[in-house]
Protein backbone atom coordinates (compact mmCIF):
# COMPACT_ATOMS: atom_id res chain seq x y z
CA UNK A 1 0.00 0.00 0.00
CA UNK A 2 3.06 2.28 0.95
CA UNK A 3 4.34 1.37 -2.65
CA UNK A 4 1.41 2.69 -4.61
CA UNK A 5 1.01 5.56 -2.40
CA UNK A 6 4.68 7.00 -3.79
CA UNK A 7 3.17 6.22 -7.23
CA UNK A 8 2.62 9.19 -9.54
CA UNK A 9 -1.15 9.58 -9.45
CA UNK A 10 -1.87 8.73 -12.65
CA UNK A 11 0.90 6.64 -14.69
CA UNK A 12 1.22 6.02 -18.23
CA UNK A 13 0.81 3.03 -19.63
CA UNK A 14 0.24 -0.53 -18.88
CA UNK A 15 1.24 -1.78 -15.46
CA UNK A 16 1.87 -5.05 -13.68
CA UNK A 17 1.28 -5.09 -10.03
CA UNK A 18 2.77 -7.61 -7.92
CA UNK A 19 6.19 -9.09 -6.20
CA UNK A 20 5.13 -12.83 -6.49
CA UNK A 21 8.44 -14.36 -8.32
CA UNK A 22 6.48 -15.10 -11.47
CA UNK A 23 5.16 -11.91 -11.42
CA UNK A 24 8.86 -10.83 -11.59
CA UNK A 25 9.94 -13.31 -13.69
CA UNK A 26 7.09 -12.41 -16.43
CA UNK A 27 8.26 -8.70 -16.43
CA UNK A 28 11.80 -9.54 -16.67
CA UNK A 29 10.51 -12.07 -19.63
CA UNK A 30 8.49 -9.10 -21.30
CA UNK A 31 11.46 -6.60 -21.52
CA UNK A 32 13.54 -9.35 -23.38
CA UNK A 33 10.53 -9.66 -25.94
CA UNK A 34 10.33 -6.20 -25.92
CA UNK A 35 13.67 -5.53 -26.76
CA UNK A 36 13.70 -7.48 -30.30
CA UNK A 37 10.84 -7.98 -32.88
CA UNK A 38 10.11 -11.69 -32.54
CA UNK A 39 7.12 -13.56 -32.18
CA UNK A 40 6.32 -14.39 -28.33
CA UNK A 41 3.74 -16.11 -26.93
CA UNK A 42 1.81 -15.45 -23.62
CA UNK A 43 -0.41 -17.95 -21.73
CA UNK A 44 -2.67 -18.33 -18.73
CA UNK A 45 -6.37 -18.78 -17.29
CA UNK A 46 -8.31 -16.03 -18.30
CA UNK A 47 -8.30 -12.89 -16.27
CA UNK A 48 -4.43 -12.85 -15.46
CA UNK A 49 -3.00 -10.20 -17.65
CA UNK A 50 -1.82 -11.42 -20.88
CA UNK A 51 -3.58 -8.24 -23.04
CA UNK A 52 -2.14 -6.10 -20.29
CA UNK A 53 1.20 -8.13 -20.64
CA UNK A 54 0.81 -7.89 -24.45
CA UNK A 55 0.48 -4.01 -24.13
CA UNK A 56 3.20 -3.48 -22.11
CA UNK A 57 5.39 -5.23 -24.48
CA UNK A 58 4.31 -2.89 -27.15
CA UNK A 59 4.68 0.14 -24.98
CA UNK A 60 8.19 -1.06 -24.21
CA UNK A 61 8.83 -1.32 -27.84
CA UNK A 62 7.44 1.99 -28.68
CA UNK A 63 4.74 1.64 -30.42
CA UNK A 64 1.64 3.94 -29.69
CA UNK A 65 -2.27 3.55 -29.56
CA UNK A 66 -2.16 3.45 -33.50
CA UNK A 67 0.20 0.52 -34.08
CA UNK A 68 -1.86 -1.53 -31.63
CA UNK A 69 -4.32 -4.18 -34.12
CA UNK A 70 -5.88 -6.61 -31.75
CA UNK A 71 -7.49 -9.63 -33.46
CA UNK A 72 -9.57 -12.50 -31.21
CA UNK A 73 -8.49 -16.08 -32.71
CA UNK A 74 -12.13 -17.59 -32.00
CA UNK A 75 -14.36 -16.43 -35.22
CA UNK A 76 -11.49 -14.64 -37.36
CA UNK A 77 -11.65 -15.56 -41.20
CA UNK A 78 -8.92 -16.52 -43.14
CA UNK A 79 -10.00 -13.09 -45.62
CA UNK A 80 -10.04 -10.80 -42.32
CA UNK A 81 -6.49 -12.06 -41.46
CA UNK A 82 -4.72 -12.09 -43.98
CA UNK A 83 -6.02 -8.24 -44.99
CA UNK A 84 -4.68 -7.30 -41.34
CA UNK A 85 -0.88 -9.07 -41.67
CA UNK A 86 -0.86 -7.49 -45.36
CA UNK A 87 -1.39 -4.16 -43.41
CA UNK A 88 1.19 -5.02 -40.78
CA UNK A 89 3.85 -6.00 -43.80
CA UNK A 90 3.92 -1.98 -45.07
CA UNK A 91 4.40 -0.99 -41.22
CA UNK A 92 6.88 -2.17 -39.58
CA UNK A 93 5.66 -0.72 -36.05
CA UNK A 94 2.92 -2.34 -35.79
CA UNK A 95 2.31 -5.18 -33.06
CA UNK A 96 -0.55 -7.61 -33.84
CA UNK A 97 -1.67 -9.05 -30.61
CA UNK A 98 -3.78 -12.39 -31.65
CA UNK A 99 -5.93 -13.62 -28.35
CA UNK A 100 -7.31 -17.14 -28.20
CA UNK A 101 -5.14 -18.31 -30.77
CA UNK A 102 -5.81 -22.34 -29.88
CA UNK A 103 -9.11 -21.23 -31.27
CA UNK A 104 -7.85 -20.17 -34.99
CA UNK A 105 -9.87 -21.53 -38.07
CA UNK A 106 -7.24 -24.47 -39.60
CA UNK A 107 -7.29 -21.88 -42.83
CA UNK A 108 -6.11 -18.92 -41.00
CA UNK A 109 -3.37 -20.99 -39.05
CA UNK A 110 -1.65 -22.04 -42.48
CA UNK A 111 -1.80 -18.42 -43.41
CA UNK A 112 -0.20 -17.06 -40.38
CA UNK A 113 1.78 -19.80 -40.75
CA UNK A 114 3.74 -19.21 -44.09
CA UNK A 115 3.18 -15.58 -43.67
CA UNK A 116 5.76 -16.00 -40.71
CA UNK A 117 7.79 -17.85 -43.13
CA UNK A 118 7.88 -15.35 -45.59
CA UNK A 119 8.70 -12.77 -42.95
CA UNK A 120 11.33 -14.46 -41.38
CA UNK A 121 9.71 -15.02 -38.25
CA UNK A 122 10.83 -11.17 -37.39
CA UNK A 123 7.83 -9.20 -36.78
CA UNK A 124 5.78 -7.92 -34.09
CA UNK A 125 3.43 -10.86 -33.42
CA UNK A 126 2.29 -11.34 -29.88
CA UNK A 127 -0.34 -14.40 -29.40
CA UNK A 128 -2.02 -15.89 -26.48
CA UNK A 129 -4.09 -18.61 -25.37
CA UNK A 130 -5.93 -19.86 -21.86
CA UNK A 131 -4.34 -23.25 -22.05
CA UNK A 132 -0.53 -24.56 -22.78
CA UNK A 133 -0.94 -23.98 -26.68
CA UNK A 134 2.45 -27.33 -26.85
CA UNK A 135 0.02 -29.79 -25.25
CA UNK A 136 -2.65 -28.41 -28.31
CA UNK A 137 -0.24 -28.56 -30.72
CA UNK A 138 0.38 -32.27 -29.44
CA UNK A 139 -3.16 -33.35 -29.39
CA UNK A 140 -4.08 -32.32 -32.57
CA UNK A 141 -5.30 -29.25 -32.19
CA UNK A 142 -3.06 -26.82 -33.54
CA UNK A 143 -0.52 -27.28 -36.28
CA UNK A 144 3.08 -27.64 -34.52
CA UNK A 145 4.57 -26.11 -37.27
CA UNK A 146 2.62 -22.78 -36.23
CA UNK A 147 3.69 -23.14 -32.95
CA UNK A 148 7.15 -23.70 -33.20
CA UNK A 149 6.77 -19.75 -35.07
CA UNK A 150 4.73 -18.23 -32.69
CA UNK A 151 6.17 -19.63 -29.46
CA UNK A 152 9.51 -18.77 -30.13
CA UNK A 153 9.29 -16.63 -26.68
CA UNK A 154 6.90 -17.99 -24.43
CA UNK A 155 5.70 -15.74 -20.98
CA UNK A 156 3.72 -17.83 -18.58
CA UNK A 157 0.77 -15.94 -16.18
CA UNK A 158 -0.06 -18.09 -13.11
CA UNK A 159 -3.64 -17.65 -11.69
CA UNK A 160 -4.14 -15.12 -8.85
CA UNK A 161 -4.98 -18.18 -6.54
CA UNK A 162 -0.71 -18.80 -6.63
CA UNK A 163 0.21 -16.08 -5.46
CA UNK A 164 -1.93 -14.75 -2.81
CA UNK A 165 0.29 -12.60 -1.34
CA UNK A 166 -0.28 -9.75 -4.09
CA UNK A 167 -4.05 -9.78 -3.56
CA UNK A 168 -3.73 -6.76 -1.37
CA UNK A 169 -1.47 -4.60 -3.53
CA UNK A 170 -3.81 -5.21 -6.40
CA UNK A 171 -7.24 -4.29 -4.71
CA UNK A 172 -5.26 -1.53 -3.69
CA UNK A 173 -4.11 -0.58 -7.10
CA UNK A 174 -7.74 -1.20 -8.80
CA UNK A 175 -9.07 0.63 -5.96
CA UNK A 176 -6.78 3.96 -6.69
CA UNK A 177 -8.41 3.43 -10.16
CA UNK A 178 -11.78 3.41 -9.68
CA UNK A 179 -11.54 6.15 -7.12
CA UNK A 180 -9.84 8.39 -9.95
CA UNK A 181 -11.88 7.34 -12.90
CA UNK A 182 -14.87 7.83 -11.12
CA UNK A 183 -14.45 10.68 -8.61
CA UNK A 184 -15.28 9.04 -5.48
CA UNK A 185 -14.59 9.80 -2.07
CA UNK A 186 -13.88 5.88 -1.16
CA UNK A 187 -10.31 6.00 0.18
CA UNK A 188 -9.40 3.07 1.27
CA UNK A 189 -10.67 -1.02 2.48
CA UNK A 190 -11.98 -1.51 5.22
CA UNK A 191 -9.96 -4.78 7.34
CA UNK A 192 -12.78 -6.65 7.39
CA UNK A 193 -13.32 -6.27 3.28
CA UNK A 194 -9.57 -7.04 2.88
CA UNK A 195 -9.73 -10.34 5.11
CA UNK A 196 -12.53 -11.22 2.69
CA UNK A 197 -11.24 -10.72 -0.44
CA UNK A 198 -7.48 -12.70 0.40
CA UNK A 199 -9.96 -15.39 1.69
CA UNK A 200 -11.68 -15.84 -1.87
CA UNK A 201 -10.54 -18.42 -4.52
CA UNK A 202 -11.01 -15.40 -7.43
CA UNK A 203 -11.61 -18.19 -10.32
CA UNK A 204 -11.49 -14.94 -12.50
CA UNK A 205 -7.93 -14.20 -11.57
CA UNK A 206 -7.37 -9.94 -11.65
CA UNK A 207 -10.24 -9.11 -14.17
CA UNK A 208 -12.57 -10.51 -11.54
CA UNK A 209 -11.05 -8.98 -9.14
CA UNK A 210 -10.87 -5.64 -10.56
CA UNK A 211 -14.62 -5.55 -11.14
CA UNK A 212 -15.63 -6.36 -7.67
CA UNK A 213 -13.85 -3.27 -6.35
CA UNK A 214 -14.96 -1.04 -9.16
CA UNK A 215 -18.72 -2.29 -7.98
CA UNK A 216 -18.09 -1.83 -4.38
CA UNK A 217 -16.75 1.75 -5.61
CA UNK A 218 -19.60 2.70 -7.57
CA UNK A 219 -22.25 1.41 -4.46
CA UNK A 220 -20.31 2.72 -1.28
CA UNK A 221 -21.42 6.16 -0.16
CA UNK A 222 -18.34 6.06 2.46
CA UNK A 223 -14.72 6.46 2.86
CA UNK A 224 -13.90 2.62 3.71
CA UNK A 225 -15.22 -0.46 1.85
CA UNK A 226 -17.06 -2.62 4.23
CA UNK A 227 -17.91 -6.72 3.45
CA UNK A 228 -21.42 -5.31 2.71
CA UNK A 229 -19.83 -3.28 -0.48
CA UNK A 230 -18.52 -6.43 -2.36
CA UNK A 231 -20.73 -8.49 -4.44
CA UNK A 232 -20.27 -11.37 -7.20
CA UNK A 233 -19.39 -10.15 -10.77
CA UNK A 234 -17.63 -10.69 -13.82
CA UNK A 235 -21.20 -12.43 -15.10
CA UNK A 236 -19.40 -13.31 -18.50
CA UNK A 237 -17.23 -15.95 -17.12
CA UNK A 238 -19.95 -17.40 -14.69
CA UNK A 239 -17.84 -16.87 -11.48
CA UNK A 240 -19.83 -17.15 -8.81
CA UNK A 241 -18.26 -15.30 -5.63
CA UNK A 242 -19.83 -15.95 -1.98
CA UNK A 243 -18.88 -12.80 0.28
CA UNK A 244 -20.81 -13.36 3.05
CA UNK A 245 -23.07 -16.05 4.98
CA UNK A 246 -26.13 -15.60 7.51
CA UNK A 247 -25.85 -16.15 11.01
CA UNK A 248 -29.19 -17.88 12.64
CA UNK A 249 -28.74 -16.22 15.78
CA UNK A 250 -27.93 -12.34 15.13
CA UNK A 251 -29.18 -12.09 11.61
CA UNK A 252 -25.71 -9.89 10.85
CA UNK A 253 -23.99 -11.27 7.37
CA UNK A 254 -20.63 -12.23 8.67
CA UNK A 255 -17.91 -13.76 6.89
CA UNK A 256 -18.29 -17.30 5.27
CA UNK A 257 -16.27 -19.71 8.07
CA UNK A 258 -16.19 -17.04 10.65
CA UNK A 259 -17.46 -19.82 13.19
CA UNK A 260 -14.41 -21.43 12.37
CA UNK A 261 -11.82 -19.24 13.40
CA UNK A 262 -10.11 -18.50 16.61
CA UNK A 263 -12.10 -16.93 19.61
CA UNK A 264 -10.70 -13.66 19.05
CA UNK A 265 -10.49 -13.64 15.22
CA UNK A 266 -14.11 -14.25 14.92
CA UNK A 267 -15.10 -11.85 17.22
CA UNK A 268 -13.28 -9.10 15.53
CA UNK A 269 -14.58 -9.60 12.17
CA UNK A 270 -18.67 -9.77 13.70
CA UNK A 271 -17.48 -6.77 15.67
CA UNK A 272 -16.96 -4.93 12.35
CA UNK A 273 -20.02 -5.92 10.54
CA UNK A 274 -22.25 -5.38 13.89
CA UNK A 275 -20.86 -1.81 13.89
CA UNK A 276 -21.53 -1.49 10.31
CA UNK A 277 -25.19 -2.54 10.49
CA UNK A 278 -25.70 -0.66 13.46
CA UNK A 279 -24.79 2.54 12.19
CA UNK A 280 -26.04 2.45 9.14
CA UNK A 281 -29.11 1.37 10.87
CA UNK A 282 -29.13 4.20 13.34
CA UNK A 283 -28.19 7.02 10.81
CA UNK A 284 -30.87 6.09 8.98
CA UNK A 285 -33.39 6.49 11.42
CA UNK A 286 -32.58 9.53 12.18
CA UNK A 287 -31.81 10.99 8.59
CA UNK A 288 -28.14 11.21 9.18
CA UNK A 289 -28.69 13.63 12.12
CA UNK A 290 -25.23 12.75 14.35
CA UNK A 291 -26.02 14.72 17.35
CA UNK A 292 -29.73 12.62 17.62
CA UNK A 293 -27.94 9.57 16.36
CA UNK A 294 -25.32 9.85 19.43
CA UNK A 295 -27.95 10.45 21.99
CA UNK A 296 -29.81 7.41 20.72
CA UNK A 297 -26.70 5.41 21.25
CA UNK A 298 -26.36 6.37 24.74
CA UNK A 299 -22.80 8.33 23.66
CA UNK A 300 -21.48 11.94 23.59
CA UNK A 301 -21.34 13.81 20.56
CA UNK A 302 -17.21 13.23 19.81
CA UNK A 303 -16.96 9.76 21.05
CA UNK A 304 -19.86 8.57 18.38
CA UNK A 305 -17.58 10.72 15.88
CA UNK A 306 -14.83 8.92 16.90
CA UNK A 307 -16.84 5.76 16.09
CA UNK A 308 -17.82 7.08 12.79
CA UNK A 309 -13.94 7.85 11.88
CA UNK A 310 -13.00 4.54 12.81
CA UNK A 311 -15.94 2.03 11.12
CA UNK A 312 -17.18 4.35 8.43
CA UNK A 313 -20.06 6.61 8.25
CA UNK A 314 -22.52 4.62 6.16
CA UNK A 315 -24.59 7.63 4.49
CA UNK A 316 -21.67 9.55 3.95
CA UNK A 317 -22.48 11.84 1.04
CA UNK A 318 -20.06 11.68 -2.55
CA UNK A 319 -18.47 14.70 -3.67
CA UNK A 320 -20.53 17.10 -4.82
CA UNK A 321 -23.71 15.90 -2.79
CA UNK A 322 -25.41 17.67 0.52
CA UNK A 323 -23.43 17.38 3.41
CA UNK A 324 -25.79 15.42 7.41
CA UNK A 325 -27.37 17.49 9.05
CA UNK A 326 -25.01 18.02 12.08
Amino acid sequence: KEELKQRPQREEGPVLVGQHRAVRQALEQARRVASGDRPAHLWGEAGTGKRLLARLIHGLRGGGAADWVELPGEGLDKAELDRVLQQARSHRRTTIYLSQIDRLATSAQLLLEQWLEASEGFTPLLTSSRGNLFQVSQSGGFRPELYARVAVQQIHLIPLRQKKDDIPALAHHFLLQATQRNQSEVKRIGPEAMRMIRGQPWPGNARQLRLTIERAVLSCHRTSLFPGDLSPCDPSENHEVVMTTKNDFTGLSLPTGWDELPYADAKERALDSFHAAYLGALLRRTGGNISEAARRAGLDRSNFRRVLKRYGNPLAPKAGEGKSQG
